[in-house]
């Protein structure tokens, strides 16, 4: 008979804060937020989130706690990129000037400028994730 292990684990719910209901993009055009489904850390106190089936990234001012809980939180910016997709993910690139950002569509991973939101390039997507 196989052993079997139980183990608990404990969260700790840490409140929350909502943020602003809109932000303008490079354009200076008005957006709502919603769906953010990915953040990524842009240095400091910065970071940038995604929305979920959009062309919208949000720039976020994030204060946190000694005990890493989000003390504030605000929206400093918007940005429209080039693309309407399904995203998922968002990682900084290596020079802080641009994100790559992951879609299910294809699926797969485009990076875009920061600037201005032009799609830089794509990377390839392995065969074996592609939908069949």
């Amino acid at each position: 008979m196989p052993a079997t292990t139980q183990s608990t684990t404990a969260l700790k719910y840490r409140g929350c804060l909502l943020l602003e209901p809109t932000a303008r993009d490079q354009l200076g055009r008005l957006f709502e937020i919603h769906g953010l489904s990915g953040i990524t850390y842009a240095g400091k106190n910065t970071y940038w989130a995604e929305q979920d089936n959009s062309d919208k990234l949000v720039q976020l001012q994030i204060k946190l706690n000694a005990d890493a809980s989000i003390a504030s939180v605000s929206v400093l910016s918007g940005l429209a990129m080039s693309d309407n997709r399904d995203n998922e993910g968002i990682a900084l690139s290596p020079t802080g000037d641009s994100v790559f950002i992951s879609e299910e569509d294809t699926p797969g991973i485009h990076e875009y400028s920061l600037k201005d939101g032009r799609r830089l390039g794509s990377l390839q997507t392995p065969e074996v994730y592609l939908h069949k």
